[in-house]
């Protein structure tokens, strides 16, 4: 079966910014573009800020989603980032990889249209074995775990750009 890959919020580009050994440099497969703007091209028009996102379950082995995630949301709505991240889960197949570029620093500031500011932390509430690690070592963390039943595990996070002005994050969904 071809491999099928996501590129949220795509503009007008589709280059491949982020990856593991195992995705590779390139697209390999079919590569689908979502975006609001009619002009850029995507292969479908979605705001992703309104959910359920436009795809059947477990569709997707990669989702690429690059400068966009700061766009949609507001800032400590957290039952909205973790329905977000659930949406994202929902439509990627087991064992598959998200990679996510958001903007840190100074670069948070850059444009009008960013509502969430985010670091590495946002990225490890979604995996469920950091929680008990953070708890047994006594650490004040808020538990979302009542809440948020799925698990992504963070496979890779960077900072980007020197001086560092953007967080890389590649999120995997357990097989």
């Amino acid at each position: 079966m071809e491999r099928k890959n996501l590129l949220v919020a795509a503009g007008y580009s589709r280059a491949k910014k982020l990856f593991t050994p195992a995705s590779g440099k390139e697209w390999c497969g079919v590569l689908v573009t979502v975006d609001i703007n009619p002009s850029c091209g995507a292969d479908i028009l979605h705001d992703m800020g309104v959910r359920p996102f436009p795809f059947a379950n477990d569709e997707f082995d990669e989702i690429h989603a690059y400068d966009c995630l700061e766009h949609w949301g507001q800032q400590g709505d957290w039952r909205g980032w973790f329905d977000e991240m659930g949406e994202y889960h929902r439509i990627l197949k087991p064992g598959g990889e998200m990679s996510i570029i958001v903007p840190v620093g100074i670069e948070t500031f850059a444009d009008p249209g960013h509502t969430r500011f985010f670091s590495l932390n946002y990225f490890l509430f979604l995996e469920q074995a950091w929680y008990g690690q953070q708890i047994e070592r006594g650490a004040p963390v808020s538990d979302y775990r009542a809440y948020w039943k799925k698990d992504f595990m963070v496979v890779a996070g960077q900072s980007l750009g020197v001086p560092a002005h953007h967080l890389g994050v590649i999120l995997r969904k357990p097989a």
